[in-house]
């Protein structure tokens, strides 16, 4: 059997490969060859997309990309699959499902990763390999090719998917989704900051860019990772898919939305401690940007009070945003809730900030116990933690009123004097809303501004 023969059987790609894939296939050629030649593969495997060059069922320890290239099926371990589209309230729902915990007491492990297709593959085969002892859910919220690298590519990794799972799809009324036109996502940082920091140096990153608002005459682009419900459901092949709509994600009824998807999925019960994680608002204003993946770190001692930052300090000298960080440092964690920081205490009670249920300082018992036990430093730190705060309230008030510039009104009324826009709408949403209407036609009928529009098309 010719190398030209094993490419068509298996539809791979040698000039694609690795380095280690091909030495991987040169020195197992002749087994591979027999694999291919036999019953199993011939009547389980030959018909697939993308069949396999060895078997599944022998694989125990392989790099990653050397599955990839030889169409390993990702490791089944995998409970479920979180499927939706962005503008959907995902980066919530990602946090509330990796606060939940199995009946072994372990949060869930939710692999989530936008790459390329090889890239994304290597990432969750790698993740849930690392994790057989967890339970694993996969995420994907998006569908466009350019997210996938190519059309070949996309169609791989989607066929390399566990099969015959169960999955959990995220939605919203598609006429809200479009209230973000206009709308400033910023750029994210990982900072770390100390009492010498003036805090003002972060207004780059949660700043709006006051852009003027430029209704769409075609929605092509919202195909790529918005409006992407059906392909991605048809990509996967669910054995069947669980709807949840976004405004169950609201504060009055997230806790009760979480704990019927855990009940469901057979995980335990969300706990009432973890409820805040539940409730948050994850982007209130663009203040995400500062701990969207990682904390704004905060560490103080004692070296800092010399000349330690406040607004009303005109003889200030200003620091680099990165500070010096040594053994005698109490870290402070500002972040979204999170089931990350798992045994450390929240003090967002000790600052003034209107939107403190979205929010948290996360400190450890330990290092909670050296401030208090040092009463300088540590009413220095709160006085700083209440300037921060008070700075930051108002970069997300600007950013709030902002979002009120675009209404679903606006869009509704821009859709109705453009026939050719809502024309290009219609068709998109009459494909990826084809298997919702069959499955969950009760929360299409919930979706005010979408009926709107759907009689407007009419």
């Amino acid at each position: 059997m010719t190398q030209e023969q094993i490419e068509q059987i298996c539809r791979v790609k040698f000039d694609e490969f690795k380095q280690e894939s091909l030495e991987a296939f040169n020195n197992n050629k002749d087994f591979i060859i027999s694999w291919l030649n036999s019953d199993i593969f011939k009547s389980k495997y030959a018909n697939l997309p993308f069949p396999p060059l060895i078997d599944p069922q022998l694989i125990l320890d392989i790099d990653p990309n050397i599955a990839w290239d030889f169409n390993i099926p990702l490791p089944c371990n995998v409970r479920f699959l979180y499927l939706c589209g962005h503008n959907v309230g995902q980066g919530s729902m990602l946090n509330s499902l990796r606060a939940l915990r199995d009946v072994n007491g372990n949060f869930v492990n939710v692999s989530y990763n936008d790459e390329l297709s090889r890239e994304r593959y290597v990432y969750h085969y790698q993740n849930l390999i690392n994790n057989k002892h967890l339970t694993n859910v996969i995420s994907i919220n998006d569908y466009g090719l350019s997210k996938y690298g190519s059309k070949r590519d996309r169609d791989k990794f989607f066929a390399l998917l566990p099969r015959g799972l169960p999955s959990l799809v995220q939605i919203r009324d598609p006429i809200s989704m479009l209230k973000h036109i206009g709308a400033t996502i910023g750029v994210g940082v990982r900072a770390n900051i100390g009492l010498t920091t003036d805090f003002r140096i972060l207004l780059p990153y949660i700043s709006p860019d006051n852009k003027p608002v430029e209704y769409q005459q075609s929605f092509e682009q919202y195909e790529v990772q918005s409006y992407v419900w059906n392909s991605i459901v048809e990509a996967t092949k669910p054995l069947y898919c669980m709807y949840v709509d976004m405004s169950d994600l609201n504060k009055d009824r997230a806790f009760a939305t979480m704990k019927h998807i855990a009940l469901h999925f057979g995980l335990q019960e969300p706990l009432e401690r973890d409820r805040k994680i539940f409730e948050a608002k994850i982007y209130v204003g663009i203040l995400h940007n500062l701990w969207h993946t990682y904390p704004l770190a905060l560490y103080v001692d004692r070296s800092m009070l010399n000349n330690r930052f406040s607004i009303k300090n005109t003889t200030f000298k200003p620091k680099k945003m990165d500070i010096k960080i040594t053994n005698d440092s109490i870290l402070i964690a500002i972040s979204k809730p999170s089931a990350l920081y798992e045994g450390c205490i929240d003090i967002i009670d000790y600052v003034n900030f209107k939107f403190k249920d979205d929010v948290c300082i996360y400190i450890s018992k330990e290092h909670l116990k050296r401030l208090i036990d040092d009463a300088e430093l540590c009413v220095a730190t709160l006085e700083y933690l209440n300037e921060l705060f008070a700075f930051l309230e108002e970069k997300v008030i600007l950013i709030e009123d902002m979002r009120k510039r675009v209404t679903e009104r606006d869009i509704l009324n821009h859709l109705k004097n453009n026939k050719d826009a809502s024309k290009n709408l219609k068709d998109i949403l009459d494909r990826e809303l084809t298997h919702i209407k069959e499955c969950a036609n009760d929360i299409v009928e919930s979706w005010k501004f979408y009926k709107e529009f759907d009689k407007l098309t009419k």
